[in-house]
């Protein structure tokens, strides 16, 4: 399947909440080119990726040893990724069920939203935590939708520190 084929196909058949295992099985049998710019056309338009987090994260690593993920980006994300220092401040919101994810944030007001609920979610126990971690440990980068996403590895995460979410009940 070539990459307009995969969209097609992706967006007639499965819903933004049911999206990210057909993304990754497609992603699996593409050139790492191909699939690497599949990832970053389609990724925004996935929700509800919590229980594919592993999935996410084994199939961006395995794919990254053939291809440097940034060669990927758009001209805008890349230079807004170059431009970052080595360091960088993160931030997840979820549920608290949830907070070790893939999905976090450079913004911390998208991440107190996230922390909220979003898109026909509602998260019983908001909860926003922050990290600060080498730009290098990221897996990929997206400023699409105004959110300022970075991927990493929940697994290989330094120690994440929860802090209070603005506007939360206590």
């Amino acid at each position: 399947m070539n990459p307009s084929e995969a969209v097609a196909y992706l967006n007639r058949w499965y819903g933004s909440h049911e999206r990210v295992e057909p993304l990754l099985a497609i992603m699996q049998d593409m050139e790492p080119r191909e699939a690497l710019e599949l990832f970053r056309d389609e990724w925004s338009g996935c929700d509800d990726t919590r229980a594919y987090t592993t999935h996410v994260v084994d199939t961006l690593e395995a794919i990254s040893y053939d291809l440097d993920w940034r060669d990927v980006l758009t001209d805008d994300d890349r230079k807004k990724f170059d431009a970052l220092p080595d360091q960088i401040m993160v931030w997840r919101g979820s549920d608290e069920s949830t907070i070790k994810g893939a999905c976090w944030s450079l913004d911390r007001k998208v991440a107190e939203k996230f922390a909220r609920g979003h898109r026909m979610m509602c998260n019983p126990r908001p909860t926003l935590a922050r990290a600060v971690v080498s730009k290098w440990d990221v897996l990929f980068f997206f400023t699409d939708r105004n959110e300022s996403e970075v991927l990493l590895d929940p697994f290989d995460l330094p120690e994440m520190e929860i802090v209070s979410v603005k506007g939360a009940a206590a």
